[in-house]
């Protein structure tokens, strides 16, 4: 829906500043309509507030695994943002080929995605976001100096499906204990999203020294800090599971 109003806007020649305007006003009231659905039931003072009254901004795990969002996100964003220009840019491909390229990296990502909950299931949470991280970075050094096209398409493959499971198994490693979901959540999602942000004038502005492809680079980088975080989407202990005589969930 997005793109369609953008191409239209285009058609019509509306200014941009008018097209911000009119786009973040439509955002506006539709989130204003939508969040009339939302409960509102109070929360239980034991969903508010943990046992030490410790802010999730504060826990260990979770700025861990907000860490390892915000370097998965970086390599998503990055290849929404760079991927179809750094082919034009850095292999003199037609505009068509970058589109391509794009579409394919979106595929990938779909199909990890799709596929990814029967991974999960067979290798655990760490393991497979430990080869995650390093199809990524794999696939990004591949992309940036292969200079071969076939070997570019393994690449993007490689980078898509790396890319794909980051942020929803951080979210729900975020969410692992009930009690502090709501508030874990929001701190991982919020440093991922920091990733939507800060990543495209980042890689902006190495382009602007290395070139558009070679700022790719940033993404392989990105991706040795969050290889060592994934330990932190082990499930944890849950002592109230244990309070309870519930057994503990030991799963990877």
């Amino acid at each position: 829906m997005r793109n369609m109003f953008v191409a239209v806007a285009a058609v019509l020649g509306v200014p941009l500043a008018a097209h911000y305007v009119v786009l973040g006003a439509l955002a506006v009231v539709a989130a204003h309509v939508a969040s009339r659905g939302f409960p509102s039931t109070p929360l239980a003072a034991s969903e508010e507030e943990s046992p030490s009254g410790a802010s999730a901004w504060l826990e260990p795990r979770t700025l861990a695994i907000g860490l390892m969002v915000l370097s998965f996100t970086l390599a998503e964003g990055a290849a929404n943002d760079w991927l179809a220009l750094s082919l034009v840019d850095g292999y003199d491909a037609r505009h068509w080929v970058g589109v391509l390229g794009f579409a394919l990296f979106v595929a990938a990502m779909t199909t990890g995605r799709l596929g990814g909950p029967v991974v999960l299931d067979r290798f655990g949470r760490a393991s497979t976001m430990l080869v995650s991280a390093f199809a990524a970075s794999a696939g990004v050094l591949i992309v940036v100096y292969s200079g071969v096209a076939g070997l570019v398409v393994i690449g993007i493959v490689l980078w898509g499906l790396g890319a794909a499971l980051g942020f929803p198994v951080g979210m729900s490693a975020a969410a692992d204990d009930p009690l502090r979901a709501a508030h874990r959540v929001a701190v991982v999602s919020t440093i991922g999203y920091g990733a939507f942000l800060a990543g495209p004038p980042l890689l902006g502005f190495v382009g602007d020294h290395v070139g558009t492809l070679d700022s790719l680079l940033v993404i392989a980088v990105a991706m040795l800090p969050a290889a060592v975080l994934v330990t932190a989407v082990r499930r944890p202990h849950s002592p109230v599971a244990q309070a309870e005589g519930r057994p503990l969930d030991r799963s990877p």
